[in-house]
This record gives structure tokens, sequence and C-alpha cells, in this order.
């Protein structure tokens, strides 16, 4: 009896180092291997998210357009062929309520809806993304839509925002341009109408110190940095100004990433009242 105990203490030892022996062991060098791609994958997963954040946050914002369905109409233009879509949503002013308005609407058709333009810059342009992480992916869709924003019923500040979309169907980029219109003289203005001579210096200071803020005080900021000197004097047109405030928008990468930040700078008119030097009287056609 006691041998028959013994042997089957044996076997029970045998069991458990065999048992062990047939575990596998992940060595150091395998767990430092795991633990990276795990942290790429849930970073990559972060930027998407940031990224649909910031796009749903443009898309969003509020517009004088309902205020305005009198004065502007939006015009539609679609295209779709195998390897892309254009998809463009416009404005065009009426021009029985004022001749002169055709200039604005021959601006917009001259300069946004050249179909073979857009074509050739979906299909073949090489920068595809500012974002060095979006690799192997292919434009195939770029959609046009607008705001509008109006000042005192004489101004009014378009927004256009392009936006090309990519085969990775979670990856967009976008791109602005703003148009201010003077509704009495048909005059579209610039920084330099509406701004003092040599205000830029201070201008980009305060565009810094408002990015400089939010890049200290917000997670979704930290990836962002200062707006150069060039990349103002380049951008400086593109600003739309609401009844408070004047926005400044920047396209991907100007000043942030794709994934993070927003895409405009915003200020106070009140802070800049004394850069402000806009007189209608000596606008002429």
């Amino acid at each position: 009896m006691k041998n028959s105990i013994i042997f089957l203490a044996c076997l029970v030892l045998m069991s458990c180092k065999n048992e062990k022996t047939n575990q596998k062991e992940t060595s150091p060098d395998e767990i430092k291997k795991i633990q990276p791609s795990t942290a790429i994958e849930q970073k990559k997963n972060s930027k998407k998210i940031n990224q649909t954040i910031k796009r749903e946050r443009l898309l969003s914002e509020k517009d004088d357009k309902l205020n305005l369905e009198n004065l502007i109409e939006t015009k539609t233009f679609f295209k779709k062929e195998d390897p892309y879509v254009l998809n463009y949503k416009y404005p065009y002013l009426n021009e029985n309520s004022k001749p002169s308005y055709k200039v604005f609407n021959e601006h917009i058709q001259n300069n946004y809806l050249k179909t073979e333009t857009s074509v050739n810059e979906v299909l073949t342009s090489n920068s595809l993304s500012c974002d060095s992480s979006v690799i192997d992916v292919h434009r195939y869709k770029r959609i046009i839509d607008y705001k509008i924003y109006s000042k005192e019923n004489h101004l009014i500040s378009i927004l256009l925002y392009k936006a090309n979309h990519y085969t990775d169907e979670d990856h967009s980029s976008y791109m602005f341009k703003c148009l201010n219109f003077d509704l009495d003289t048909s005059v579209f203005l610039h920084y330099n109408n509406l701004f003092k001579e040599n205000s830029e210096t201070e201008m980009l200071s305060l565009i810094n110190q408002k990015l400089v803020n939010k890049i200290e005080k917000k997670n979704t900021y930290k990836d962002c940095w200062e707006l150069s000197k060039d990349n103002f004097e380049i951008n400086k047109d593109n600003f739309v100004i609401t009844d408070s405030m004047i926005k400044f928008y920047f396209d991907d990468c100007i000043i942030c990433p794709s994934y993070t930040g927003r895409y405009a700078v915003e200020i106070l008119l009140d802070e800049i009242a004394h850069l402000l030097s806009y007189d209608r009287k000596e606008l002429v056609l």
C-alpha cells in the first residue's frame, strides 16, 4: 500500500513538471515587441477619433445661410467616374437683385468649377496627405462646400472648404479659401483693404498667442505649433468676419496636424479694433 502511494505521488510530480515544460513562456524580448505594437494601434485609433471630432466641429458650426436665402443660392455640381467623385456645393449671388453681383459669380465659376483641373488634382497629385502616417492610400473623392457670414448687411464672408477623401475612409484632409465681398460696391476685400498698413507683425503675434494658450492648456492641441511668418503671409487673406469676431482658417498641417487641434484661430473684433482701417467709401469698382 505504501509503495502504491509513493508511485502515485511520483506520477503527479512528473505530470506537473511536464505541464510546466509544455507551457510557452513569453520572453522579455517578445514582451517588448508586443507592447509597442499595441501602443501604436491605440495611438492610431486615437488620431482617427480626434480627426473625426475636428471635422465635425467644422461642419456643425452655425452660419448665416438661412438669414441670407434671398441673397444667395446654393448651387451644386456632381460628377462620378470609376476612379473619382466630385461633389461641389457653392454660393451664387442673386444677380436679379443687383447685376454687379456677376463679379462674384464669375469668380466662383472661374476659380472653383473647372472640372479638368479638379480631376487632375484628384488623380495625379503626389501630395496625398500632410500626415506622414498615411501611406498607400489614394484620393478618390473631393467635396467643396461653404459657410457664409454677414456683417452689418453690407459685408459677406464666405468660407469655402475643400475636403479630399481617401481610400482609407477614416482619413480626409481639408483646405480653405475665404472670400470677403462688399455687397454695396461689389468688390472683393483682402487683408490690406481691411487692416492698417504694417499690422501683420502684431496680428501674427496675436494669433500665436492664442495658439500657445491652447497648446499649453488643451490636450487636443499638444501636437500643434506656432504659425510661421511665411505661412501667415500666404494665408492672411483666409479669414471670415462675423458679428463679434474674425476667424483665420488654415489648411491641415499649417498650424496643426490633420488629426488634432482646430482649423481656425478666433479673435474678438474688440481685440483688433485698433488694427482695422476699413473705409468702404474709398473702394471703387
